[in-house]
């Protein structure tokens, strides 16, 4: 299944005014047989395609596999004089970046189209983008729904959709899908052909009807007499055995390229997986960098966890004494004060009986006191008759 992720170019508008008249395609003959594979569809739509091409999508698919890959075709279209026709001569392989393709699936980018174009304006500069081609690495050679999908974008009846399979198991290599609608075209063998066609008189593209331009000159088609050179008899024999040593030649070249492309895929997976493996070994070391540090900032925490636990065991010994020192001291202190609380007791009783004894002394004395007399009044008054002397 393929992609793409564009939009086809759409044609300058023209400057042009007046009445434009279009002409036919350009009438080419058939190529030399010898180069080109022909294909054919019922309706009679002819295509060439160069052996270089395949080829070079062959190598292609070997390079990328088992993922899928694309290019972009180019060549003419042109009429034989009876149809319709494509001729397909080289094969625009994309750069990295320009095509991301999966076992499954393959999508050229918008950068991609416009740079693979790029390359063929240079090189290719009289070359027409004609179709695009990919490949199945690991299923037959055919177009899925999202391949026709993906063909229905080029409009011309002639366009050419080439699907290019990996599997090499004596059945088609690729096949040649044509026009928007996807319509499969038929390989055909070498054949002796000598046909009169007619050739129309090479005319402007376009006019203008103001007389400001190039005027239509109408002129008779002239005749041609158009030759195909094909071996014919002993030739034709001599012709199928060479086709068959170059087709065997190629496939046996092929397969030293699939072997080339396989020993350095396997080469390269190999420096990838020691480079993965000195890896893991740098991992494997510094992992044991940190378990080892790890270790010894484990056993100095243990140590220092031990040095603080019998400090503090000592600690908790030193006031465990000072509890018992306190303790006796706090006894010692309630039996001094269970004796001065005795002896306090005993001076109350003391002092208590003393003042009983003072009381019973103070009674006792008061009831031996003696009376005082009583003195006569006479005296007094003749003391109170008596002058200053």
């Amino acid at each position: 299944m393929t992609t793409f992720d564009h939009k086809l170019d759409a044609p300058a508008k023209s400057r042009m005014r007046g009445r434009v008249r279009e002409v036919s395609l350009p009438m080419l003959a058939a190529p030399d047989p010898h180069g080109y594979a022909e294909h054919a569809t019922a309706d009679g739509r002819r295509v060439f395609v160069a052996d270089a091409v395949i080829d070079a999508l062959t190598r292609l698919e070997c390079q990328e596999h088992p993922n899928e890959t694309a290019g972009l075709l180019f060549g003419r279209h042109f009429t034989d004089g009876h149809n319709r026709c494509t001729l397909v001569t080289n094969l625009i392989t994309p750069e990295p970046g320009e095509v991301e393709g999966t076992p499954t699936s393959v999508t050229i980018t918008a950068n991609g189209v416009r740079q693979m174009r790029s390359r063929a304006r240079r090189s290719l500069p009289c070359a027409d983008p004609v179709g695009w081609g990919h490949t199945h690495p690991t299923f037959a050679p055919f177009f899925s729904g999202t391949d026709r999908a993906e063909q229905r974008l080029w409009t011309e009846p002639t366009s050419v959709g080439i699907v290019l399979s990996g599997i090499r198991d004596g059945n088609d290599l690729y096949h040649v899908y044509v026009g928007p609608e996807s319509t499969l075209a038929t390989a055909l063998p070498h054949r002796k052909t000598r046909e009169i066609v007619e050739q129309p008189v090479e005319a402007p593209i376009a006019s203008r009807s103001d007389g400001d331009g190039p005027s239509w000159r109408s002129s008779r088609p002239r005749r041609v007499l158009i030759y195909r050179v094909v071996a014919t008899g002993a030739a034709a024999g001599i012709l199928l055995i060479s086709a068959a040593s170059w087709r065997t030649a190629t496939s046996a070249r092929d397969a030293a390229d699939r072997a080339d492309a396989r020993s350095a895929a396997v080469s390269q997976v190999a420096t990838l997986a020691g480079k993965r493996t000195h890896s893991g070994q740098q991992i494997a070391a510094h992992a044991l960098g940190v378990a080892t540090a790890a270790s010894r900032t484990a056993a100095m925490t243990r140590q220092t966890t031990v040095t603080q636990l019998n400090t503090l065991g000592a600690q908790t010994a030193e006031a465990g004494k000072a509890a018992d020192i306190a303790l006796a001291a706090a006894e010692h202190a309630l039996q001094q004060n269970r004796v001065g609380a005795s002896a306090l007791a005993s001076i109350k009783a003391e002092l208590d009986a003393l003042q009983a004894a003072i009381a019973k002394s103070a009674q006792i004395a008061a009831k031996t006191k003696p009376q005082p007399q009583t003195k006569s009044s006479a005296p007094s008054s003749a003391a109170g008759k008596r002058g200053p002397r």
